[in-house]
């Protein structure tokens, strides 16, 4: 079954669950769970938290809600939904949500005093971690590191964190390191096209040319619709030295 068919099947099947018991709350939040991180849709995302949100009062939907709202341009009410429900009952996962939506909206300073907060709030949460280095990577490179590894520490098959460790090796000057630990998030997570990307960056800078072809065309296989992927594959055959060598 290829991945086209599996997500509309799932589509499908999320949709019909809310069809046939529309007081059902948790279908409605599953949906909206899947529209915002999966299809990328945040209007009906939003439609579908709403929904559940009125048939689950006594649940606190406010997090995924306001994400929601940040991600199709309502960006006040997004954030002051989640800071309101993280104000009432601070816990380390309300604060990742703020940090990663904070994060999708380059708003990085503020995404990082989220993520800190998770973490004074529960230092053993590996995501507050990786959550600060993403919020660190464009301004203290070092600390950005030194946060994947924290996270790394305390999971060590959090695949999105050893991505995160090596892009940023990689981007440091160290590529032969970075090109060690993106092997290790491409091994922990063969699905994901940035773990791909960013091994094949790697490769071609420490000039091993057939591997970094063969992890272009992986990412491609993973999002032929994403272009950008197409056009640094073609800088990358460009190369004076590439066709010679792949």
């Amino acid at each position: 079954m290829s991945e086209e068919e599996t997500f509309r099947r799932k589509l499908a099947s999320l949709k019909n669950a809310t069809d046939e018991r529309p007081d059902d709350g948790l279908a409605w939040s599953a949906f909206g769970d899947f529209l915002y991180l999966e299809s990328e849709n945040p209007n009906l995302a939003v439609r579908a938290y709403e929904r559940a949100q009125e048939l689950l009062p006594e649940n606190d939907l406010r997090l995924r809600l306001g994400r929601a709202y940040a991600s199709k341009g309502e960006t006040d009410k997004g954030f002051a939904m989640m800071q309101a429900s993280a104000a009432e009952r601070p816990r380390a996962e309300a604060y990742c949500f703020l940090a990663d939506a904070y994060l999708r909206n380059s708003r990085d300073v503020e995404a990082e005093e989220a993520a800190r907060r998770a973490i004074h709030l529960e230092p053993s949460f590996e995501e507050g971690h990786y959550l600060l280095g993403e919020a660190l990577k464009h301004r203290d490179q070092a600390a950005a590191i030194d946060a994947y590894r924290v996270a790394l520490s305390l999971d060590n098959n959090y695949a999105i964190a050893w991505q995160g460790l090596g892009r940023e090796l990689v981007n440091s000057g160290d590529a032969e390191g970075g090109v060690d630990v993106l092997r290790k998030a491409v091994n922990l997570d063969p699905d994901d096209m940035w773990s791909h990307v960013f091994l094949a960056n790697g490769l071609w800078k420490i000039d091993q040319r057939q591997e970094a072809n063969e992890q272009y065309l992986a990412a491609i296989a993973l999002a032929p619709e994403f272009l950008d992927v197409r056009r640094w594959y073609a800088e990358f055959l460009a190369d004076d030295n590439v066709s010679e060598r792949t």
